[in-house]
């Protein structure tokens, strides 16, 4: 794609519910990366996604193999989205879930949020608006049009949903 700015920059961060040791860390034009020693090192996982470019990452707490990423820069200059791709290993494997677009629609993927009381129900904020999914992106609807910047279910009380636009 050439030379673009901040290129690689870190863009999003999940870690295993039970292991310290591992998180995934996404990177806007570098993909997603796993270490399994607190950072000491760390090996790429996305050779198979279709974008390399990755705006969130959600791992179901009650089963960590289970994870979802939205592949998107979050910036004006950066890619456009694809959507949330979906893993049942891991992280070895990606499959396009529900809400996918193509490039050339022109929609982003600012950020992802999960139901602290159920890691099934994952809320997305994208350039189209609040998608909603409360089978891990099995389905969504979209729940609130316009260009949503962030979204965050409150952690005291996970019916209230906090948004910027």
């Amino acid at each position: 794609m050439g030379w673009q700015i901040d290129q690689g920059r870190t863009s999003s961060l999940a870690f295993h519910p039970t292991d310290p040791e591992t998180y995934y860390i996404g990177a806007a034009w570098g993909g997603l990366w796993k270490t399994t020693d607190g950072g000491l090192t760390q090996t790429i996982v996305n050779d198979d996604l279709p974008l390399s470019a990755v705006s969130g990452i959600i791992i179901d707490p009650d089963n960590p193999d289970n994870m979802l990423v939205s592949l998107s820069d979050i910036v004006w200059y950066g890619p456009t989205s694809i959507g949330v791709y979906a893993s049942a290993d891991g992280g070895v494997s990606f499959a396009a879930t529900d809400l996918n677009w193509s490039l050339t629609e022109n929609n982003r993927i600012y950020y992802m949020d999960q139901d602290p009381s159920d890691g099934d129900h994952v809320l997305a904020a994208t350039s189209d608006g609040i998608f909603r999914s409360t089978d891990f992106f099995t389905t969504n609807e979209l729940v609130l049009e316009g260009d949503i910047r962030s979204v965050k279910f409150s952690r005291s009380n996970p019916d209230i949903v906090l948004s910027l636009i």
